[in-house]
């Protein structure tokens, strides 16, 4: 997977209600962080029954240091259950937090089309998004932005979501972007380790943002991609401006190459199974 897309990938970590999304040619499964509800719809009821997600995510990231702002639109629709599987899952809980440590996982969904999916209130590039299913089904799999000066929504936008209906039926639905995001400690932007992230293994990591508007707040903290085993801790908090991995997760991640570290602020609305999920989201990469 190459960086950009690796990155698009996790910003994702409060995207698209399923447990699949696209990666290259291919899928690659969701972490905890990046999955709303794990009701993949029941495989009886066909299509009445199904269900999707519509993510719009802004992300502001930082590869070592450097600006890398990194936006996406993704959208997926299914009824039959997705298949998930992790092969030497360990899991571990503490506070707000969930741990998972695991050598491979794999996961495959069937998409199923909605038609012209139309995303109207962004920025850019220009409004409305019109976006059609690719990638078995999915929506968004080849679209992402990358620039150093715009950003995808304006405070406060409305962002609509609407699609007429194929082998799903058609839908609409609609909610208010929420405020920027604004992360304290540690300095995302600035940090060239893991330490520089206040990763020490045994010890609290604690993380502060100025409080806002948002339904909740993920915490996403990952291993490297290119190592197995790997580790993935993700915390669901309110949005009060504080929160912390605690000592008893961070101490096992101690032989792990911890890269990635990502805070979102999350606005969700579900309208008749499809959820429109928005973010902001503040990442740091370290290559």
């Amino acid at each position: 997977m190459d960086l950009a897309r690796g990155l698009v990938g996790l910003a994702m970590s409060v995207a698209l209600n399923v447990a699949c999304v696209p990666a290259g040619d291919g899928l690659r499964a969701l972490d905890d962080s990046e999955i709303v509800s794990a009701d993949g719809g029941d495989a009886a009821a066909g299509t009445a029954g199904a269900r999707g997600g519509v993510h719009v995510v802004s992300s502001s990231a930082s590869i070592g240091g450097d600006p890398y702002p990194q936006s996406s639109v993704a959208a997926a629709f299914w009824s039959s259950p997705y298949d998930e599987t992790y092969v030497n899952l360990q899991e571990y809980d503490a506070g707000d937090c969930h741990l998972k440590v695991f050598t491979s996982e794999t996961c495959t969904l069937n998409g199923l089309r909605a038609g012209l999916l139309s995303v109207s209130g962004l920025i850019r590039p220009g409004s409305p998004l019109d976006l059609a299913p690719q990638c078995g089904g999915l929506y968004g799999c080849e679209y992402s932005f990358s620039d150093m000066n715009d950003d995808l929504l304006a405070p406060l936008a409305t962002i609509s979501a609407s699609a007429p209906g194929d082998e799903v039926p058609g839908f609409f639905v609609s909610a208010t972007s929420p405020e920027e995001l604004v992360v304290l400690a540690p300095d995302l932007a600035g940090a060239t380790s893991a330490e520089g992230l206040g990763f020490v293994a045994g010890e609290d990591l604690p993380v502060s943002w100025i409080p806002g508007d948002g339904d909740d707040i993920t915490l996403y903290f990952a291993s490297s991609l290119a190592l197995a085993p790997r580790a993935v801790v993700t915390c669901n908090t309110s949005d009060d401006g504080s929160a912390m991995i605690p000592a008893e997760l961070t101490g096992v991640l101690a032989s792990f190459v911890m890269q990635y570290l990502s805070v979102s602020r999350n606005r969700r609305v579900e309208v008749d199974g499809v959820t429109l999920l928005i973010a902001r989201n503040v990442s740091s990469y370290l290559p």
